[in-house]
């Protein structure tokens, strides 16, 4: 999913990690609980932009929900209401998360976890500080993740509905988190996004040339106002995939955009597209023409 990867397009989420990736997400109101809903939080990855780079694994051994009114201000990190909705020991290569088509497919890191109905002000996961690891060239190295770390933090709120399942579409994008340092060694700062699935619409289609072959191409959703607000990056590998070209952007408000698609040598192509929650729109092959 995939707000400015380019990606401005859902908000960013606090980190702290020595472990701790805190984030906040959705958006509602304040209010009493009444009997009990459920929360599911599905992993994603914004599509990479990293060259040789052809895994960055993370272990994640625990999420958190933190419950709300609204009005929450300052640090809340060691508040005793947090409730664990998740616990365990789960490995993901995230960039094998980027431009899947359909969001159902996506893993579930949190399945149909009972919470009480209300409002919650932020979701946190714990991930294991000794676990990142990345792979450039076909040599796997350590991500090391800086003590305390933090990135921008955008407030985003979410509901839990009685009776109802909540899915949440948490989308770790790695183009902004992983970092070369100067010493040739890998940092891991996350920019964690997160977007109400059952509430947004997604669009996916394929790039292709005039003669039909899958391309590497940027992927801009742009708005009626024509900002950014959704990305991908397609790909193309060294064997012949069935996601080859293919693009995926998830967690768009329903409304009418326009897709941009340009690679270097070719024509950039814009083709309007509507979506409605909670649907998927396939925008078919787009076709990119050689020129200037």
């Amino acid at each position: 999913m995939t707000k400015k990867i380019v990606f401005d397009r859902r908000g960013m989420a606090m980190v702290a990690l020595t472990g701790l990736v805190a984030i906040t997400a959705g958006c509602g109101s304040g209010g009493s609980s009444l009997g009990n809903g459920s929360l599911s939080v599905a992993m994603s990855d914004a599509p990479p932009n990293l060259g040789n780079v052809s895994a960055v694994n993370v272990t994640v051994t625990k999420v958190e929900v933190h419950p709300g009114d609204g009005t929450e201000t300052g640090d809340t990190s060691t508040d005793p209401s947090w409730k664990t909705v998740w616990q365990g020991s789960r490995t993901f290569n995230l960039l094998s998360l980027a431009n899947v088509p359909d969001p159902t497919q996506l893993p579930l890191i949190v399945d149909r976890n009972s919470l009480p109905a209300g409002h919650y002000d932020q979701l946190r996961m714990i991930i294991d500080p000794n676990s990142p690891t990345i792979t450039v060239n076909g040599q796997t190295q350590p991500l090391t993740v800086p003590s305390g770390s933090q990135t921008g933090l955008k407030s985003k709120k979410f509901d839990i509905a009685s009776k109802q399942d909540t899915v949440l579409l948490l989308d770790f994008n790695v183009a902004k988190s992983v970092t070369l340092q100067g010493s040739g060694t890998y940092q891991l700062k996350p920019v964690i996004d997160i977007d109400p699935l059952t509430l947004t619409a997604s669009v996916t289609g394929k790039v292709v040339n005039t003669s039909g072959a899958a391309m590497s191409a940027l992927v801009n959703v742009k708005d009626a106002a024509g900002n950014v607000v959704g990305s991908s990056i397609t790909t193309v590998g060294t064997t012949p995939s069935a996601t080859d070209g293919v693009f995926a952007v998830h967690g768009l408000p329903s409304g009418s955009y326009t897709l941009d698609v340009e690679a270097t040598g070719y024509t950039t192509v814009n083709q309007p597209v509507t979506l409605t929650a909670p649907s998927t729109m396939n925008a078919g092959s787009v076709t990119l023409t050689a020129g200037p």
